[in-house]
């Protein structure tokens, strides 16, 4: 590896270099998985252990308490992660002036990186030294029921010992961790970082590392020395706009550690230069966007008479067919009429995008479409069995395969299903229907048609599918669940009186996760209708949902009149993940969650999992809304914020005897964010005393209409009539009856 010449501290700092302002270090833990009760791989005895000591059986240095930087201390981290768009850890830093130049050094020598129970490091974890643009809030001590701590970003270099891989070998590399485009503490999409080893294969149990994290007006200089002053490896990485000051006037340096890690810090120093005029800075760190594209909405092969070329661009800009231009709506519909020929048509299409990496340059792109005859007697009402057979002509009397049908079906037609079971569908994008022409999926007989086996998978767009059942283990007899489940990642969708049960996974999920990345394409406009999920347990019993619209979703997703029971996990998941950014709002009305978290000859320990309603994820905001809806009985929280810090809605619903909180709105830890929970007419009910009150934090607004006491007057007698054994059943128009179980 070839090392570079130090420069002397002089020239380096300048002239004036001064020590950092005694009195100014402070320890602090912060972000998430670093909280009292984070036991994933830690010893029991460990649980919660997030401290710096300056000495191996000497008090922790209380967090929040200024004192000087003492030359030895100890860091131990029992949570927290290193990862792309955030992290959590244990720190021992100061602030400085953020267009100062610095040295910070120090011998640091680790104890300990990853798991003491046997289990192998999962490269989240780490030591060393650090520059960044904020720090998150300390975590709660004491740390209330239900509570963890929120992630937190920010833009920050890290000299830091990471582990290797995944094997207990206390090997680690030293390495240039570099994080940018970050724009607030909560995260967003963009965030890019860059991982760069400077030196592998380290065995830490052997080595002692004189690390150094310097700051010039050439950039950054990561160095590590020997005890005896040898320089070993050293790495430039570069300084770019507004790195350091994002989101604080000042820069934050120090030491940490993070996860499963332990390190002792000796000979400890920062040293001060003067403030860098003019210095070299590279471009700022950028995620990779996506390319211009355009994804074909309509049928490649066409049995019908006119035909509309179906677009859908990932950017705005500007179509052309034929050399004419059509304006287009990143993530909207275009629909352009062609005269296909018999055989083979090659339609050029140029698309020129006003945004993202090839904005204004025109990409070209052919579709080829083949206009043939139809085999089956009507492309729009075409007849489908378990034992037809593509030789068949789809009428009632002669039903074809399902393959068959999805490939002939026109837009405005239907394809019915007889009784019976099928495999899984896959219906891509290019199957899609039209805006006023949607394609239809229907069960002769209501929920007599029943999907098993595979996934059936819904990429398509304008599509209605109604009275279908996706039912993993349909006479119970397997040991584990089929994966039979709904995957929609369409748009424009209505899926109405269907049910899920008894899958691997979450019945019904709306997402783009693994399909798009463009967020103008994530599934958007979505109807669900009185639909039923239940019964749906993963092997492992702790992930599978009713419902979820999480990991990519888009505007405009509704569930109405849905019900969800008895799966391992969540009646209803809106997970949000920080790398993807916010998802849009999804509303959920007149809908019911019951014993989620206890799927049946299942049992679980009481407030461990299974929430009713779960609104978000990550600290993501977004602003869900949840109308007029039920969370009974779940074997966690009724309605979780679920850490989501954006403005939801939560008017006319009712929660009762939830095993954990009725209610559960976590206070805001994010000082610049600005919005207001709307917390309207809800309803808590207990049928005996409970030790855990509803929890609502400080940006919640409480209002009760005038009605509100009477109102919960009547709803408390009602309950204390019944128990919370219920049974549910619909009416021919999907509308759901609750009743005791042992009602007539």
């Amino acid at each position: 590896m070839k090392i570079k010449t130090l420069a002397l501290l002089t020239s380096v700092l300048g002239c004036s270099a001064v020590m950092a302002a005694e009195g100014s270090w402070q320890a602090l833990t912060f972000g998430q998985s670093t909280d009292l009760n984070f036991s994933s791989n830690v010893l029991p005895t460990k649980v919660g252990v997030n401290q710096v000591q300056l000495k191996e059986d000497g008090p922790a240095i209380k967090p929040g308490v200024s004192g000087p930087l003492y030359p030895s201390f100890l860091i131990e981290s029992r949570g927290g992660k290193l990862a792309n768009s955030h992290d959590g850890m244990t720190v021992y830093y100061s602030q400085i002036p953020a267009d100062r130049a610095f040295v910070l050094e120090a011998d640091m020598t680790i104890l300990q990186l990853g798991p003491e129970n046997g289990k192998t490091p999962n490269a989240q974890e780490g030591a060393g030294l650090f520059v960044r643009d904020s720090l998150g809030h300390g975590r709660l001590m004491p740390q209330p029921t239900g509570f963890e701590e929120f992630p937190h970003a920010s833009n920050m270099l890290l000299n830091a010992a990471l582990t290797t891989n995944k094997a207990n070998d206390n090997l680690v590399n030293l390495v240039s961790v570099q994080r940018g485009g970050v724009a607030q503490p909560w995260g967003n999409k963009g965030v890019a970082i860059e991982r760069k080893p400077y030196q592998k294969g380290v065995d830490f149990s052997k080595t002692t590392f004189h690390l150094k994290l310097e700051r010039n007006a050439d950039g950054f200089l990561l160095s590590w020395y020997d005890q005896a002053g040898k320089l070993h490896a050293q790495q430039q990485t570069p300084d770019r706009p507004d790195f350091l000051t994002t989101q604080d006037e000042n820069a934050f340096v120090g030491f940490f550690a993070s996860r499963n890690a332990k390190a002792r810090f000796d000979n400890a120093k920062l040293t001060l230069g003067d403030t860098i005029k003019d210095g070299k800075q590279a471009a700022a760190l950028k995620a990779k966007q996506d390319a211009a594209a355009l994804e074909l909405a309509s049928a490649a092969t066409n049995v019908g008479g006119s035909y509309l070329l179906q677009l859908r661009p990932n950017y705005d800009g500007v179509v052309s067919l034929d050399g004419k231009g059509h304006p287009a709506q990143g993530g909207e519909f275009l629909q352009l009429p062609v005269a296909l020929k018999n055989g083979e048509n090659a339609l050029k299409v140029t698309f020129t995008a006003n945004e993202g990496p090839s904005a204004g340059k025109a990409v070209e792109q052919t579709y080829t479409i083949t206009q043939q005859a139809a085999t089956v007697a009507d492309t729009r009402a075409i007849h489908v069995a378990p034992a037809g057979v593509a030789g068949n002509n789809g009428t009632e009397a002669s039903p074809v395969d399902l393959a068959t049908a999805l490939a002939q079906l026109q837009p405005g037609g239907t394809i019915w299903l007889a009784d019976g079971e099928y495999q899984g569908f896959e219906l891509t994008a290019a199957q899609s229907g039209l805006p006023a022409e949607p394609k239809r999926l229907q069960a002769v007989n209501r929920h007599k048609a029943v999907f098993t086996k595979t996934t059936s998978v819904l990429n398509a767009s304008y599509w209605t599918l109604d009275g279908l059942v996706f039912d993993g283990n349909p006479d119970g007899s397997l040991k584990s669940n089929n994966p039979a489940f709904l995957r929609v990642a369409g748009s424009h969708n209505r899926l109405e009186r269907l049910v899920a049960r008894n899958n691997a996974d979450t019945g019904i999920w709306i997402t783009a996760n693994g399909v798009y990345t463009s967020p103008s394409l994530w599934p958007s406009h979505n109807l669900v209708l009185n639909s039923d999920s239940y019964n749906n347990r993963d092997d492992s019993g702790i992930n599978a949902d009713g419902f979820a619209a999480k990991l990519g979703v888009g505007a405009g997703n509704l569930f109405d009149g849905c019900l969800a029971y008895n799966n391992a996990d969540d009646g209803w998941d809106l997970f949000n993940k920080i790398e993807d950014g916010p998802n849009q709002p999804v509303t959920i009305v007149n809908s019911v969650a019951y014993r989620n978290g206890l799927p049946f000859g299942h049992k679980a320990p009481a407030g461990t999992i299974g929430n009713g309603f779960k609104l978000g994820g990550e600290g993501q905001p977004v602003a869900h809304v949840v109308k007029n809806s039920q969370a009974i009985a779940n074997n966690m929280d009724g309605f979780t914020d679920n850490f989501n810090t954006g403005a939801l809605d939560l008017q006319g619903n009712v929660a009762v005897d939830n095993a954990r909180y009725n209610y559960i709105v976590r206070s805001n830890p994010y000082p610049k964010s600005k919005v207001s929970v709307h917390f309207d007419s809800n309803h808590s009910l207990r049928s005996d005393a409970h030790k855990l009150a509803d929890y609502l934090g400080n940006q919640v607004e409480v209002k009760k209409e005038k009605a509100f006491a009477a109102q919960e007057k009547a709803l408390r007698q009602e309950w204390l009539k019944r128990s919370t054994e219920l049974s549910f059943s619909r009416d021919d128009a999907g509308v759901l009856t609750i009743k005791p179980a042992n009602a007539s």
